[in-house]
């Protein structure tokens, strides 16, 4: 009886340890990744594409190179695709536009000007 209940209480903690051991796994890798250059580079991405689109001809961005822990060093829009390079990584899929002006884009020293005419 005394080694049946021994058993259980030994199973009972390996399975403990085991779920911590998996939960603080899962916890790590999910917190690399909100922090990660990729997902930046999407949110930067994302938001330029949402103020090109709402954007009328005759309006200007001026977007800082360095905010913050960001740093965009270069804006391509290829295909009505917009591709940002965030703390040195380049875009590789970019995000949508469905804006039908043209749009131009000018790297200055410390930001970059993105013009929408017609």
């Amino acid at each position: 009886m005394k080694n049946k209940k021994a058993n259980i209480l030994q199973t009972t903690l390996t399975h403990i340890v085991l779920i911590g051991i998996i939960a603080i796994i899962f916890i790590s890798s999910t917190g690399q990744k909100i922090d990660s250059r990729y997902t930046q580079q999407q949110v930067v991405e994302k938001q330029l594409a949402l103020f090109i689109d709402s954007a009328i001809p005759g309006m200007e961005f001026t977007i800082l190179k360095v905010k913050g822990e960001i740093i965009i060093t270069n804006i391509e829009i290829l295909d009505n695709k917009i591709y940002a390079t965030v703390n040195g990584l380049p875009s590789t899929t970019g995000h949508p536009i469905f804006s039908q002006h043209q749009i131009n884009v000018q790297n200055n020293n410390f930001e970059l000007v993105i013009t929408i005419t017609e």
